[in-house]
């Protein structure tokens, strides 16, 4: 933090600056906003807020990336996800994703109806292996869920520090797990 302002402008070591371990992906959100602004994938933006606007004003542990209210009045959730998340951190994502789902969350005074997941397809970790954040998130969404989801992707490349090529996922069913263990003792119980 510098000067006590609750700035995040990196750290100077024996002269050497290094940014804050975030910037990336605070860049490729803003590379995912002017993308939805101008190709209007999901209608003509109304009102943005990022993730620092919304931490001046929401008093909550999960904050989102970004909100997205569009013209037709729809309202957003956005996770753009760049480091591979596993264990309490995965299921807290999820599980807000499921409160939002359900009209369960206001941030702002606004009520988000969907979440859209925002992932890079060719993500890397620091061994060279490939991360399917997508295959992860719906993963999760299966274990969490109590039915079946149809989630929002948006996908995009990365090429050095930018993020392009965005699109929108093919939207797939994901089946919950919950649903087919009913299904399976019910089956069991009926033989």
């Amino acid at each position: 933090k510098n000067n006590g302002t609750g700035k995040d402008w990196g750290t100077l070591e024996h002269g050497k600056w290094r940014p804050p371990l975030d910037w990336q992906h605070d860049l490729w959100v803003q590379f995912f906003i002017a993308w939805v602004f101008r190709e209007k994938p999901f209608g003509d933006l109304e009102h943005v807020l990022t993730e620092k606007q919304l931490r001046k004003s929401a008093k909550m542990q999960k904050i989102p990336d970004a909100i997205l209210m569009v013209k037709s009045g729809e309202i957003y959730w956005v996770e753009l996800e760049r480091a591979k998340k596993s264990g309490a951190a995965q299921d807290f994502m999820i599980e807000t994703a499921l409160l939002v789902k359900k009209n369960k969350i206001e941030i702002s005074n606004m009520i988000p109806s969907d979440t859209i997941f925002v992932v890079p397809t060719d993500m890397q970790d620091g061994y060279g292996h490939c991360i399917n954040h997508r295959k992860n998130i719906e993963g999760a969404l299966a274990r969490k869920s109590e039915n079946d989801m149809l989630p929002l992707f948006v996908e995009f490349e990365q090429h050095g520090a930018s993020a392009v090529n965005f699109k929108i996922g093919e939207r797939r069913t994901v089946s919950s797990d919950k649903v087919g263990k009913v299904l399976l003792q019910l089956t069991g119980f009926m033989k």
